[in-house]
């Protein structure tokens, strides 16, 4: 059985989270059908492109357009999986609790506009905490404050680089993401 929920994942980096959502695709549950990015040169699209996946490159002057191309794609679910952009309105409003991003930290800590990336695991290391962790969430109009959908705890090892957290937030923001899926499009 092939999936209803169609999934575009919008990229800006190396796409290790859009990966490791196609590599563990659950097919009765969703399929990634599409990347999104607005980075021609990112290193996700020729990761995207071994797959055989389509990649739209666009620009955010080109919102309605954008949208108009998820629809005729069939996409009816959107994840922000390291996409560094702010989300056009018009595609928040039509993807309303269809749409989800990834962060790597407890949210409503460490979030917000500029939070992203090492930025927020030196926060965090800077701040003092025990633990971190990652969340995902619906997306609204303001960055990272939609309904948190789940939250996945990293203890914080003493001498940990920011470097180190990072890779250790990212191997949980993977986990993370998928459960959330599987919670989200209904898998018991």
């Amino acid at each position: 059985m092939v999936a209803d929920n169609r999934l575009a994942v919008f990229v800006s980096g190396e796409g290790s989270l859009f990966q490791f959502l196609v590599e563990n695709q659950i097919e009765d549950l969703f399929t990634v059908n599409l990347v999104v990015t607005s980075k021609e040169s990112a290193p996700a699209v020729s990761k995207a492109e071994a797959f055989g996946l389509p990649v739209l490159v666009f620009n955010v002057d080109q919102e309605s357009e954008l949208l108009q191309e998820l629809l005729k794609r069939g996409i009816n679910f959107v994840i922000l999986a390291g996409f560094l952009k702010k989300v056009p309105l018009s595609l928040i409003h039509h993807f309303r609790g269809r749409m989800i991003n990834t962060h790597p930290s407890l949210l409503p800590k460490f979030g917000g506009k500029g939070m992203y990336g090492l930025r927020v695991h030196r926060a965090v290391l800077a701040s003092g905490e025990t633990e971190t962790g990652c969340s995902t969430h619906f997306v609204t109009e303001n960055y990272d404050e939609g309904e948190i959908i789940r939250q996945q705890i990293v203890p914080i090892a003493r001498g940990e680089s920011v470097e180190s957290l990072q890779s250790r937030v990212k191997w949980a923001e993977r986990i993370n993401l998928l459960e959330s899926l599987k919670q989200v499009l209904g898998e018991t």
